[in-house]
């Protein structure tokens, strides 16, 4: 049968599919961090298992010249470790040196840990399949309390545009 579903399998229509709402790893990042998804954002994952890198290339190309907040998943395997070096760089070509970075790891887990660097200090040795990374853009700041606690915000709209209303 063709269609709308394409090329079904007949064993696959006794599948029983439920669908429950929830909330992306990137999501839980954010909460956990403060609010750095407060502008554009885009997600990209750094897999080419599935996907040519060629074509993952020329999205982080385009969302970092739109100056999205970005998502990235699957940021490395036991056997893909230097594409997320190549991601950082072609993401330094559009953002500060300083830019902040969330790395997100083991989100929901009793071994879940949530940190921040520049993103001139992301590399493989940070990160593994289970880190989902929140990468700033230009408007993402960091904010330090008092009491040493950290956030990451982006504020919602940009400064120009902002200091009219």
């Amino acid at each position: 049968e063709h269609g709308i579903m394409g090329n079904v399998k007949p064993e696959w229509q006794r599948i029983d599919v439920h669908v429950v709402p929830g909330i992306s790893a990137l999501q839980a990042a954010a909460a956990k961090i403060g609010a750095p998804l407060g502008h554009d954002f885009c997600t990209v994952s750094l897999s080419d298992l599935l996907t040519p890198w060629e074509v993952i290339e020329k999205r982080l190309e385009a969302a970092a010249k739109g100056d999205f907040i970005i998502a990235l998943y699957n940021p490395v395997s036991i056997k893909r470790r230097e594409q997320l070096g190549f991601a950082r760089d072609i993401l330094l070509n559009y953002r500060s040196a300083g830019t902040p970075v969330v790395l997100a790891k083991n989100l929901g887990r009793e071994e879940e840990k949530v940190d921040i660097i520049t993103l001139n200090e992301l590399n493989a040795e940070k990160v593994d399949m289970l880190t989902v990374l929140l990468v700033g853009s230009s408007q993402t700041r960091l904010l330090t309390l008092n009491n040493n606690k950290s956030f990451v915000y982006t504020p919602r709209g940009y400064g120009d545009k902002r200091e009219k209303f």
